[in-house]
């Protein structure tokens, strides 16, 4: 495979954009531990308070991770919320040109955006 390295290129700089804004900042929709997820479950995760969402809160805004957010640039948040998490990650693994190995390091819910930088790299062969 070869690598897509102006999509890996634009992965990096969202993710190290999307980590400089606070998680209340309404345009902070970076969340690496998910594929895509409505911005009020998560909020509402970390206030303990899921039981309290309403339809209306849940369709206002979503976050995602690096491959739920390649999936949804190229095809729309409304196809990706329809696909399963293996179909969003095997779909942004084809588009960014890498393997599954490399797949499951850089869609890991623990990556920072410092880890994600490296692999992106590593991958591409360059800096990015």
């Amino acid at each position: 495979m070869t690598p897509n390295v102006p999509l890996l290129r634009k992965a990096v700089e969202w993710v190290e954009e999307q980590e400089q804004l606070d998680w209340e900042d309404e345009n902070r929709v970076w969340w690496q531990k998910t594929y895509v997820v409505a911005k009020a479950v998560l909020t509402s995760v970390r206030n303990g308070t899921v039981g309290q969402l309403s339809q209306q809160a849940i369709d206002c805004q979503t976050v995602y991770c690096v491959a739920g957010k390649i999936c949804v640039d190229l095809y729309g948040v409304d196809v990706v919320r329809r696909m399963e998490p293996h179909q969003i990650s095997n779909t942004a693994r084809r588009e960014l040109g890498i393997g599954y190995d490399q797949a499951n390091e850089l869609f890991y819910g623990s990556n920072n955006a410092e880890d994600i930088r490296e692999l992106c790299e590593q991958f591409a062969g360059q800096h990015l």
